[in-house]
C-alpha cells in the first residue's frame, strides 16, 4: 500500500512538473508573440473635451500608456470612411472573409471563408458587434494585409497628432506592442466626428440584423443619456472597460474618453458624470469679438482689467483699451488653455491701441498664458 502510494505520489510530482514546465513554455510564447501579460493591471485614465475648440475640460492620466482594444475600430473605421469618401470604396462593395479573418476570436459574425458581406454590414459589424473578423476582413480589403493596414492605421495616427499609438491589428485583440492613451483615443474621436459627419450617424446604431439574426451593442449610453450619439466600446483583460463617447447638448459637443473601467457599468457611470459635468462647464467654449470699442478704466483683483479671455476664439480689432488696471494684465489677459485638441484656442489683436493699463504682477498692457494660439498685428501699446 505505502508502494502504491509513493507511486502515485511520483507521477502526481512528474504530472505537476509537466504542467509547470507547459505553463512556463506557454508564457515564454506568449511573450514572444506579444500578448500582454495576464495579470497585467489596467490604467484607469480619462479625457473630457470640447470637439469645436479641442479645449480640454478635465483630464485624469490621459498621456499613460494602455491598450486601446476594440477602439482600435475606430481608425478602421475612419481609413474605411476615408476610402468611401474618396471614392475607392462604396457601401454596396462586397468584402470577401478570408481563411484568416474568419478564424478570428470572438466576438464575430461567426462566417467562414469565402463568405462576404456588403461594406454597410462591415461597418455596423464594427460598430455595434465590435466583429472581429469583420475588421480584418476590412483591413485585408483596404491594405492586402492585416499586418500593412496596421502601417496604415498607424501612419495615419501619427498625422492625426496621435504621437503616442501604435498600431499592429484592425481589431484590438491582445498584442503588447499596440499601445495607445486616452488623448489620442480623443483626438480620434474629434477627427471621426469631423471628418465624416455623413458617416458618424451609424455610431447612433444600436442593433442589426444578419443572415437572420439581431446582433445589439454594447453602448448602454445611447438609450440613457441625454444627447448621446456614439461612439466605441471596448474590452480586453489587460486594457479593462474602454468607452469613447460624444454627446452634443444646446449645440455644444463633448467627447468623453475612459479608459480601465473596472466593470461596464462602471466605466459608464464615469462617462455620464464626466459628460455631466463637462457640459455644465462654459470655459473657452464660444466666439468672442471685439470691434472698434473703448474699454477704459476698469480695474479687476484677478485678470484682465479691460479684458479677460480664457479659451475659445478672441478677436480684438480696431480697439483702445487704456486706464485699466489689474492683478495679472491690465489691459487684457488671455488666459488661454491648459491644453487642448485638434484645435487650440486663438487670441488675435490687430489694429489695437494699448496704452496707460497697470498690472501688479506681470503685462501691464496685456498677458497671455496656456496654449492658445497668439497674433498681434499693427497694435501699439
Amino acid at each position: 500500500m505505502a508502494s502504491q502510494i509513493a507511486v502515485k505520489a511520483r507521477r502526481g510530482s512528474l504530472s505537476l512538473f509537466r504542467i509547470t514546465f507547459a505553463f512556463a513554455l506557454s508564457f515564454v510564447t506568449l511573450t514572444i508573440l506579444g500578448v500582454p501579460s495576464a495579470d497585467a493591471r489596467p490604467v484607469q485614465a480619462s479625457i473630457v473635451v470640447d470637439a469645436a475648440t479641442g479645449e480640454v475640460l478635465s483630464a485624469s492620466n490621459a498621456d499613460t500608456s494602455t491598450y486601446p482594444a476594440s477602439l482600435t475600430k475606430m481608425m478602421t473605421l475612419y481609413l474605411l470612411f476615408e476610402a468611401m469618401q474618396d471614392r475607392r470604396v462604396k457601401l454596396t462593395d462586397t468584402i470577401t472573409f478570408s481563411k484568416t479573418a474568419a478564424g478570428k476570436a470572438a466576438t464575430n459574425l461567426n462566417v467562414r471563408g469565402g463568405d462576404r458581406i456588403s461594406v454597410e454590414t462591415a461597418i455596423l459589424a464594427l460598430v455595434v458587434r465590435s466583429a472581429n473578423d469583420a475588421a480584418t476582413a476590412i483591413a485585408e480589403h483596404l491594405g492586402g494585409t492585416e499586418a500593412g493596414f496596421a502601417r496604415l492605421m498607424t501612419n495615419k495616427a501619427q498625422m492625426l497628432g496621435m504621437s503616442r499609438t501604435t498600431f499592429r491589428n484592425a481589431n484590438g485583440l491582445p498584442d503588447a506592442k499596440q499601445r495607445t492613451t486616452a488623448r489620442d483615443m480623443a483626438t480620434l474621436s474629434v477627427a471621426l466626428i469631423r471628418d465624416f459627419p455623413e458617416y458618424y450617424g451609424y455610431f447612433k446604431r444600436t442593433s442589426f440584423k444578419y443572415r437572420g439574426v439581431t446582433f445589439r451593442g454594447h453602448n448602454k449610453l445611447l438609450k440613457s443619456f441625454k444627447g448621446y450619439d456614439g461612439i466605441k466600446t471596448g474590452y480586453i483583460r489587460a486594457s479593462g472597460f474602454n468607452l469613447a463617447s460624444s454627446a452634443e447638448r444646446d449645440g455644444r459637443r463633448l467627447v468623453v474618453v475612459v479608459l480601465g473601467g473596472t466593470s461596464p457599468s462602471m466605466r459608464d457611470r464615469k462617462v455620464a458624470d464626466l459628460l455631466t459635468s463637462g457640459f455644465k462647464s462654459q470655459r473657452g467654449t464660444g466666439t468672442l469679438i471685439v470691434e472698434r470699442a473703448i474699454i477704459a478704466n476698469n480695474t479687476s483683483e484677478a485678470g484682465g482689467g479691460g479684458l479677460y479671455t480664457n479659451g475659445g476664439i478672441v478677436t480684438v480689432s480696431d480697439s483702445t483699451l487704456s486706464g485699466n488696471h489689474a492683478h495679472d494684465g491690465g489691459g487684457i489677459d488671455n488666459n488661454g488653455a491648459a491644453d487642448s485638441i485638434g484645435l487650440r484656442p486663438r487670441f488675435t489683436l490687430a489694429n489695437s491701441t494699448l496704452i496707460s493699463n497697470t498690472s501688479e504682477a506681470g503685462g501691464g498692457g496685456m498677458t497671455s498664458g496656456g496654449d492658445s494660439q497668439l497674433a498681434i498685428t499693427d497694435s501699439r501699446f
